[in-house]
């Protein structure tokens, strides 16, 4: 049997990305969770706590995920496991990146950054991999803007799979543009 705890914080992860921090209420909440208002305040004590739960309990990081890969140095290939991994970790996180879009940038600074950084993480895994292929004649480009480009695509094909309302076919994109962008830095300019 599932806890009214756990209950609860499946309820919000659901109100809280489908409509916003401030446009959910506790009696919300409480209903969806079906159980009455006073527990969820005897187990959180304030919906801003609730909240911040909500984003420990279900963030995924991608730092494991990104040392899972195995490269080959084989550019296109490479890239796609990237991407595809990219693709898994938005995948685990797209309800808790949907509350980010709605309205938490000043009331939740924090989860913002932490969300945030996630770019800087996985531009991090790309960077020095780029820099090989570079150094190898793989690939032409500074690293580090081949590496931000790739990246910030990434996530900008995936915030605007989820502000369209889900990410159903966010690997196929994800992986065609990895595709064509290694074929891209491939050509000497």
């Amino acid at each position: 049997m599932v806890s009214a705890r756990d209950r609860i914080l499946e309820a919000s992860l659901e109100l809280f990305s489908a409509r916003g921090y401030s446009a959910v209420t506790t009696k919300a909440i409480a209903e969806a969770a079906a159980v009455n208002e006073v527990t969820v305040f005897r187990l959180f004590g304030s919906k801003e706590r609730l909240f911040r739960e909500v984003f420990a309990a279900y963030y995924i990081k991608p730092d494991d995920a990104i040392r899972a890969i195995s490269l080959r140095d084989e550019l296109e290939g490479d890239l796609v496991a990237f991407a595809r991994t990219f693709v898994a970790f938005f995948s685990g996180n797209h309800k808790i990146v949907s509350m980010s879009i709605k309205d938490i940038k000043e009331e939740f600074a924090d989860i913002d950054d932490t969300l945030r950084g996630q770019v800087d993480i996985m531009r991090a895994a790309v960077s020095p991999y780029l820099a090989g292929a570079v150094g190898r004649g793989a690939a032409f480009g500074d690293p580090a803007e081949l590496a931000s480009l790739f990246v910030e695509c990434l996530f900008g094909f995936a915030f605007h799979r989820v502000r369209l309302g889900g990410i159903a076919d966010l690997g196929s994109a994800v992986v065609a543009f990895a595709r064509v962008f290694a074929r891209g830095i491939a050509t000497a300019s």
